[in-house]
C-alpha cells in the first residue's frame, strides 16, 4: 500500500494562510482586497481540511483544491458531500499538469509542498501563480528555509541512516522504527549535560508531541530541500511575479536592537534584502511568502489609514500586577503610556475571541468627531502593535460569540469533525483545535437546536457508553451534577476557543 494510503496528511486549517489574513498583510503595502466572491486555489490540499472550512463559510466563494493523492482527494469529496458544499471542488492531479480551465484565482495558496517536490515540481509552482493569479491576486507558498533548517536537518540526517527507507518497510513500520530511534538518542543526550546538546534535545522533545504523519512526511520522507530565501525571491521574479512580504507580519519586524537595526539598514536598503539579513540573524527555519504579480504596484510606506477597513483581534492578555502592561503570545510584555491607545487595547481585550473594525475602535475610543491628528496617532499606535504581532488584521471577520447563547450553535465542520472523533477540530477562526471525548460529545450536537437542558439529556446518554468522563476531586463521576459541571464546563471553552456563532453568522466592517 502507498504512502497516501497508509498515513493520511495531517488534515489541518492554517490560520495565517487564510484569505481574510493575507488579504489585510496586502492591504497594508498598497494592494486593495477583491470586493466580490473570492476564488481560491490550494495546490497540495490533502483531504481539504484548509479550503473546505472557508467554503462553508462563504458560500458565494469558489474553492478549489488540488492534490496528486487520489486516496485523500476521494475522502476530502466525502466531506465535501456531507457538508453540502456546492462551491468547493476537490481535483486529483500533479501539479505539473493542472487542468487548463481552472481559470484565474484571487488567492492562490501552497502550504508544506515546495520544499518536499522535485526542482520540476518547484518551477511548475512558479508557472502556476503566473497562469493562475489573477491581476490583484496574491500567493502564498511555505517551505523550511536556511539557515535554521540546518539544525534541524540534523535530525533528518540520522533518521535516514538508521530508519529502512521508503523500499524496505511499510510507512507504519519506518515510524515505529524513527520513534525508537528518538526515544533511544534522546536518553543518551540526556546524560550528557551540554549547551550543544540542549537544542537538539528539545528539538528531539518536540517530536515525541507530533503526529506519525508529521514525523514520516517532515523526517522521513525521500525528499525534503530548505531553501535560502534569496533563492526563491529569484525563482519568483524570473517568473514575473513581485515579493509582497511574509503572511506572519510580525516576522518582516523582528525585535532587534537599535544598533542591531541600523547595522541591517546599512547593508540591505530593500524589504528583500532586510529579510534575507533577518533569516540569518534569527536562525529561521521555516517561511510563510506572499508573491503578487510584478505589474502590481506596491507601496512599502506602511501609513495608519490603510487600516481601514480591516478588522483588530487581540493577541495580548493582561499582566495583573501591573497596569496597562500586556503580554504576547509569545511572551514579550508592552507596558503601553499613551492612554487612549490603552483603552483601545483594552477594548479589544474585552471582545475576544470576537474582533473589532478598525474604524469602531476609533469611534469608541475618541468619539466618531474626534480630531484628524488624535484618530492618526491611535492608528499609528494601532499599526505598530500590529506590526509586533499583538494584534491580528483581517479583512473580514466571523461573528463570534462573546457571551453563551441559549443554543449554542458551532459550525458544521467543526460538528462533523468531533462526530467522526477526529483529534481536533476547526472554529471560527480558522484554528485547528484538540478536543477531548465530552468536547467532542458535545460539540457534535451544537447545532443551534439545543438548549443546554438538551444538551444535559444527550450527554447523559453519551455517559451510559462511557466517552464522557467527569472527576471531582479525583472521582470518576457521571451523575447528575456532575454532568451538569462537565457540560458548563465545555460550553465554556467552546467559547473561549471561538467554536460558537453569535446571533449573526458572519459579519463585515
Amino acid at each position: 500500500m502507498g504512502a497516501y494510503e497508509d498515513v493520511l496528511y495531517d488534515d489541518y486549517s492554517f490560520a495565517e494562510a487564510h484569505p481574510a489574513r493575507i488579504g489585510a498583510v496586502g492591504a497594508l503595502f498598497g494592494v486593495r482586497p477583491p470586493t466580490g466572491p473570492i476564488r481560491v486555489l490550494d495546490i497540495g490540499c490533502g483531504l481539504g481540511g484548509h479550503i473546505l472550512p472557508m467554503a462553508e463559510l462563504d458560500p458565494d466563494g469558489e474553492y478549489v483544491g488540488v492534490d496528486l493523492s487520489a486516496p485523500q482527494i476521494a475522502l476530502g469529496r466525502q466531506t465535501i458531500d456531507a457538508l453540502g458544499l456546492g462551491n468547493a471542488r476537490l481535483v486529483c492531479a500533479d501539479m505539473r499538469a493542472l487542468p487548463e480551465d481552472l481559470g484565474q484565482f484571487d488567492y492562490i495558496v501552497s502550504h508544506g509542498v515546495y520544499s518536499w517536490v522535485p526542482e520540476d515540481a518547484r518551477r511548475a509552482f512558479w508557472h502556476i501563480l503566473d497562469r493562475h493569479l489573477a491581476p490583484g491576486g496574491i500567493g502564498y507558498v511555505s517551505y523550511n528555509v536556511y539557515p535554521g533548517w540546518r539544525h534541524r536537518g540534523t535530525v533528518r540526517d540520522v533518521l535516514t541512516r538508521l530508519v529502512p527507507g521508503p523500499g524496505a518497510a511499510t510507512d507504519r513500520e519506518r515510524i515505529t522504527a524513527a520513534r525508537d530511534v528518538l526515544s533511544v538518542w534522546k536518553g543518551a543526550l540526556s546524560d550528557r549535560a551540554s549547551h550543544r546538546l540542549a537544542a537538539l534535545l528539545g528539538e528531539l522533545d518536540l517530536l515525541a508531541q507530533t503526529s506519525d504523519a508529521y514525523l514520516l512526511y517532515e523526517h522521513l520522507a525521500p525528499l525534503n530541500e530548505p531553501q535560502w530565501l534569496g533563492d526563491v525571491l529569484d525563482q519568483a521574479t524570473a517568473a514575473g511575479l513581485s515579493y509582497l512580504g511574509d503572511a506572519e507580519l510580525s516576522s518582516m519586524f523582528p525585535d532587534l536592537a537599535e544598533e542591531t537595526r541600523t547595522w541591517v539598514a546599512e547593508r540591505a536598503p530593500t524589504l528583500e534584502a532586510a529579510e534575507q539579513v533577518h533569516d540569518l540573524l534569527t536562525h529561521r527555519l521555516f517561511r510563510r511568502s506572499l508573491f503578487v504579480r510584478g505589474t502590481v504596484a506596491l507601496d512599502r510606506h506602511l501609513h495608519w489609514r490603510r487600516l481601514q477597513g480591516l478588522w483588530l483581534f487581540s493577541r495580548v492578555t493582561p499582566v495583573d500586577e501591573t497596569p496597562d502592561t500586556w503580554r504576547s503570545e509569545n511572551g514579550t510584555d508592552l507596558t503601553i503610556e499613551d492612554p487612549a491607545l490603552a483603552r483601545a487595547v483594552r477594548l479589544l481585550v474585552q471582545r475576544v475571541p470576537a474582533a473589532l473594525p478598525f474604524e469602531r475602535v476609533l469611534d469608541e475610543v475618541l468619539g466618531p468627531d474626534a480630531p484628524t491628528r488624535d484618530r492618526a496617532a491611535l492608528g499609528r499606535g494601532l499599526l505598530q502593535l500590529a506590526t509586533r504581532g499583538m494584534i491580528e488584521l483581517r479583512t473580514d471577520f466571523p461573528a463570534i460569540a462573546t457571551s453563551l447563547p441559549d443554543r449554542p450553535r458551532a459550525r458544521a465542520m467543526a460538528r462533523l469533525q468531533a462526530a467522526r472523533n477526529e483529534e481536533g477540530a476547526v472554529n471560527l477562526r480558522h484554528e485547528r483545535m484538540k478536543l477531548g471525548a465530552t468536547d467532542k460529545a458535545v460539540l457534535a450536537h451544537l447545532d443551534g437546536a439545543h438548549t443546554r437542558a438538551d444538551l444535559l439529556t444527550l450527554l447523559r446518554e453519551r455517559a451510559q457508553d462511557g466517552p464522557v468522563e467527569v472527576r471531582i476531586d479525583g472521582e470518576l463521576r457521571t451523575d447528575d451534577d456532575a454532568l451538569e459541571h462537565a457540560l458548563e464546563l465545555v460550553l465554556d471553552r467552546m467559547l473561549r476557543a471561538a467554536f460558537l456563532f453569535a446571533d449573526d453568522e458572519a459579519s463585515t466592517p
